[in-house]
């Protein structure tokens, strides 16, 4: 059983005026007992760096985002944070940044707190060939054998969480700034866009692929797009549904194709003559639905 906790921070505009976002996600995870082939069960736990065995635990991620950039960005933004506009002090930022630093992805260490201790690196401590760790002098533990957990102490999470609180009108973020993207666009357009689910339909020639939908774009005219849409596969896991942003991302990627399967294939490489006719058509219908207006304001969705 996972529970989860979700914070979004704006921190600032960056040196292009472009609102540069923080994403706070914390996990509890509860593992439940495994059944064994005769019946029985056994507990199911992850061993954390210090030796133990723990069934229930925390998980720390934090991720960036911007209109340029997003991701592990926490060293793009202590060399570049004296030129930004900052909404929150610099010092409440440089702690959210160490805190980063420290416990991000906390279930995922590749060495025990003995080898961490002594400066070992997985890179120089893992033999390429035999895919062996050496062992540690302490306990024994091979680095690199296991993904081991650093448990998340309380008082980091309650700071990190109140670090997370938005402190004016500015920082406050709810939505992601891929998202406000999406949403200006359509706003400025004027445009409604409606995701519903495929119920039948040919399913696409690329595998692995989540859920289908159909998407339709409509313009004030009354002129619509309509195209199927496949989600990803971890969307599909999750229960999560597509975004406007994910959609339209979409489609601004596959309007700036050729409009002959000639070109297609110069540009992607070889491929079926039939994929590649299919692709030159929905460019052709993307640039035709949409002006050189909304195609140049489309391309900024990334």
């Amino acid at each position: 059983m996972i529970d989860r906790v979700k914070k979004r921070l704006c921190i600032g505009k960056d040196e292009e005026g472009h609102r540069i976002t923080l994403e706070l996600e914390i996990e509890t995870k509860k593992l439940e007992p495994i059944k064994t082939i005769d019946d029985r069960t056994r507990p199911h736990t992850r061993r954390t760096v210090d030796g133990r065995e723990l069934s229930e635990y925390k998980t720390l991620s934090i991720v960036g985002e911007s209109l340029r950039s997003a991701g592990q960005m926490q060293d793009d933004i202590r060399e570049n944070m004296d030129k930004y506009t900052l909404y929150i002090p610099k010092d409440r930022l440089v702690r959210i940044l160490d805190i980063w630093d420290t416990w991000h992805l906390n279930d995922m260490n590749s060495a025990c707190e003995h080898q961490t201790a002594l400066g070992w690196k997985y890179d120089d401590h893992h033999n390429k060939e035999t895919f062996k760790g050496d062992p540690c002098p302490t306990c024994g533990y091979e680095i690199g054998s296991a993904w081991l957990l650093r448990e998340l102490p309380e008082n980091v999470e309650r700071e990190i969480l109140e670090l997370f609180t938005p402190v004016n009108a500015n920082s406050e973020s709810e939505e992601s700034e891929y998202e406000r993207a999406a949403t200006e666009f359509i706003v400025k357009h004027n445009l409604k866009i409606a995701i519903k689910p495929l119920h039948s339909g040919r399913e696409p020639s690329w595998k692995p692929h989540g859920l289908g939908y159909r998407v339709t774009i409509i313009k004030p005219n009354k002129t619509r797009l309509v195209f199927p849409f496949w989600d990803t596969v971890a969307n599909m896991h999750e229960g999560r549904r597509p975004t406007k942003h994910s959609v339209l991302a979409c489609v601004s990627s596959d309007g700036g194709y050729g409009t002959t399967p000639e070109e297609v294939i110069e540009e992607l490489g070889d491929m079926p003559l039939k994929q590649a006719r299919a692709t030159a058509r929905f460019a052709e219908k993307i640039q035709n639905f949409f002006t050189e207006t909304e195609l140049e304001d489309l391309r900024q969705i990334s």
